[in-house]
């Protein structure tokens, strides 16, 4: 019925269904009792622009013929993890199983989470034998035996094989199996040979439970997760009403969560490109102290690098981009690229300034003669981006943020330091030697 609905979508392609998994392949949110539907949409570079759309209009429809629990995952760029995980980490299962319950209903209602999960599900019913040690004590009986007589009667014990043309073929003593229908038949199952024949049912409580569908570890400590997408919004904002959400709920001592997902890459990935950015403004600082021979001018160089980010601020505001990881390479990119004119500039003042001109005169003369050189290598800097910011098919998102925010980076930069670099230089860089 799911796949007849969704084959009525026109921005349909085609869907592919898989249901169930045989358990060597299973993975921790599958099994036999789920079904997995591929839908691949028509012309890619077109519908990708109102997918979220197209997801929205499958949702209503698949949640409104299916009485199951149905969510819609989407691949995103560099990772196949929910967009939104919450891991809440303790011992006790049982509370661990309220506290998810929990955070369901406190996650309801956050605009831009949708498809929210809680990955403990009803596992397979198990049978418990709980054994009274006392009463086995009195009757000379240990637990081991006990254990030991059980697994004998109902898995079997291998007690030889049959080899049959090169193939041995194990053979197996265990209960008839005609014998253990029921749960009725094993209570009645003696747990000693011979005479007389004790029940298992007069030394241990034999009962029905559910087992737990999956029993998951993140760093040595059982967690259960909570799972959503992120849709209309960006993950930050989204991350952060999630956690004011929780941060309500009473939690019990030794019990409490952490975000995960894609959230947790992504905070992982900024960490690191925050550090990248720091080491290569190092790097470049430390080369142009060892050509200047100086520590204070390549600091005053280092100055207009906010220059830049003024424009890359600007130039994503007015495309809608988004900050991200592309958006950062471009910045790193930046770090390395606007010093280029005050290096010319501050280097050229240098030189009049060693031939006897004084320092203002210097100053005016420099900006002068290097106007050109400055605004052609920004220009062919610039002007060379634009295939690439204004490219289409697969691939340009990540091409066209990081043409943009080095375009709108060098845009200001280049207007900027025309006036900042030599204001700054004038007041910083000492007076001229009488």
């Amino acid at each position: 019925a799911i796949e007849t609905a969704l084959a009525k979508f026109t921005e349909v392609e085609t869907i592919t269904v898989q249901a169930g998994t045989d358990d060597a392949n299973a993975g921790a949110d599958e099994g036999e009792n789920v079904a997995t539907m591929t839908v691949k949409l028509k012309n890619p570079a077109e519908t990708a622009k109102y997918q979220d759309a197209i997801i929205e209009r499958m949702r209503q429809q698949v949640l409104a013929i299916s009485p199951d629990p149905v969510t819609f995952t989407l691949p995103s760029l560099f990772s196949f993890k929910m967009a939104l995980e919450v891991q809440i980490i303790g011992e006790d299962l049982d509370i661990l199983r309220e506290l998810g319950r929990a955070s369901l209903a406190a996650l309801e209602g956050i605009p831009g989470l949708q498809d929210v999960d809680l990955s403990l599900k009803r596992g397979y019913p198990e049978v418990h034998v709980t054994l009274d040690r006392e009463m086995l004590a009195s009757k000379g009986i240990e637990p081991f035996q006990v254990a030991q007589m059980l697994r004998t009667e109902v898995r079997g014990d291998i007690a030889t094989r049959f080899n049959r043309a090169g193939d041995k073929v194990d053979i197996r003593v265990r209960a008839d199996q005609e014998r253990m229908t029921s749960l009725d038949d094993l209570r009645k199952l003696s747990v000693v040979d011979g005479f007389p024949p004790t029940p298992l049912s007069s030394v241990a409580k034999v009962e029905v439970e559910d087992g737990p569908s999956e029993i998951r570890r993140i760093d040595q400590r059982q967690v259960v997760l909570v799972t959503g997408n992120v849709e209309g919004r960006d993950l930050g904002s989204v991350a952060a009403d999630v956690e004011a959400r929780l941060n309500q709920i009473d939690w019990p001592t030794g019990y409490s969560f952490a975000l995960g997902g894609q959230n947790r890459e992504l905070e992982t990935s900024y960490n690191g490109l925050l550090f990248a950015l720091g080491l290569a403004m190092f790097l470049v600082y430390v080369v142009m102290a060892c050509q200047f021979e100086s520590l204070w001018q390549p600091f005053l160089i280092m100055c207009t690098v906010p220059l830049a980010l003024i424009g890359v601020v600007y130039t994503l505001a007015l495309t809608h981009i988004n900050v991200s990881v592309v958006v950062f390479i471009g910045g790193i990119v930046l770090a390395g690229i606007v010093v280029n004119a005050a290096i010319i500039m501050v280097d050229y003042i240098n030189q009049l300034r060693a031939r006897g001109m004084k320092k203002t005169e210097a100053i005016v003369h420099a900006c002068t003669v290097r106007f050109r050189p400055i605004v052609m290598t920004r220009l062919t800097s610039t002007l060379g981006l634009i295939p690439m910011a204004i490219s289409t098919g697969e691939g340009a998102e990540i091409r066209a943020p990081l043409a943009i925010t080095v375009m709108g980076g060098l845009a200001s930069d280049t207007i900027l330091i025309l006036f900042m670099m030599p204001i700054v230089y004038h007041l910083f860089a000492g007076r001229d030697k009488a």
